[in-house]
């Protein structure tokens, strides 16, 4: 009996284990829910196209850059904001996520993420 019951707690501890590797192992989810390319950028207008659909583009937009085109500063992190909205150039392929959407009003991109080129974005969508 004794043996039977360390069997089974062996069991389900290896069970729980695999459990925990698996959720450490998957891939984390992207910040941004949406991603595509600027098709058209006008910063006076502050409009963008991206993917066929205009979106508004405030000046208070956070713009994120990958680790290997920000500017060196003495504490190092993974994303840097530049904090202007004139980073982003027609072409870019970038990750971002918009507020104040729906119907008969253009979304307001809040936040951006400059995506390296040949990347496969995935969003949370």
């Amino acid at each position: 009996m004794t043996t039977l019951l360390s069997c089974i707690a062996r069991f389900v501890l290896v069970g729980i284990l695999l459990v925990a590797v698996q959720a450490g192992a998957a891939p984390a989810s992207a910040p941004y829910a949406r991603h595509g390319t600027i098709d058209l950028i006008d910063h006076n207008s502050r409009t963008v196209v991206i993917n066929d659909a205009v979106y508004i583009l405030p000046a208070t937009v956070r713009v994120y850059l990958p680790e290997s085109t920000a500017p060196l500063a003495p504490e190092p992190r993974k994303e840097r904001v530049p904090g202007s909205a004139l980073t982003l150039q027609k072409g870019m392929h970038i990750g971002f996520n918009v507020e104040d959407e729906g119907p008969g009003r253009k979304g307001r991109i809040i936040e951006a993420w400059v995506l390296p080129r040949g990347s496969k974005p995935q969003s949370r969508e």
